[in-house]
């Protein structure tokens, strides 16, 4: 018994694939925390230091995402729905707080002046700094939105996942004789 006809994964692609592209997500995020982050000295992003009590915690956040994506995996297979519940409680805190990030960075920080070349910045930092502030803000918003996707295609599969699971026990309550 599969899961029911309803709403697909980037509209081709069945629910439970996103699943797969939220372990794929967990990794790489994961992978760039680990290569990036340090706990001995403070991470500076366009301008904006990050501690390392910050980035120790973020980090350890990151590392959280695989395991937990692969019990989802599991919880898709074996019909456990905490599973898949908690990786999509999981990807929503872990956006909010991306999201949080970026936007105390894009605020706060120097961003025209970590893309763009000093010469370029006297020349015309009008012109130069609203296209990179635009196109950091665009970017962003592809990115955050598509995660936010990802967390709405597994929400949406732990309920799915939560009907079949009552829907086999409700199998079996019609199996066994009531007296």
């Amino acid at each position: 018994m599969g899961l029911p006809e309803g709403p697909k994964f980037l509209g081709v692609l069945p629910l439970a694939a996103s699943v797969a592209v939220a372990f794929v997500l967990c990794v790489a995020r994961a992978l760039v925390m680990l290569y990036s982050l340090s706990s001995y000295s403070d991470y500076v992003v366009a301008g904006v230091r990050f501690e390392e009590l910050f980035q120790t915690a973020v980090a350890t956040l990151g590392l959280a995402g695989p395991p937990l994506a692969v019990l989802a995996g599991f919880g898709v297979m074996f019909t456990m729905a905490k599973h898949v519940r908690a990786l999509a409680i999981y990807l929503g805190v872990v956006t909010a707080l991306e999201l949080g990030s970026a936007l105390f960075v894009l605020l706060n920080g120097g961003v025209c002046g970590a893309v763009a070349h000093e010469v370029l910045i006297t020349r015309s930092p009008l012109f130069i700094c609203l296209f990179i502030y635009l196109a950091s803000f665009f970017w962003g918003a592809i990115i955050v939105g598509l995660e936010c996707y990802i967390v709405f295609a597994v929400h949406q599969l732990a309920t799915a996942v939560e009907k079949r699971e009552t829907e086999e026990w409700l199998r079996y309550t019609t199996a066994v004789p009531h007296w």
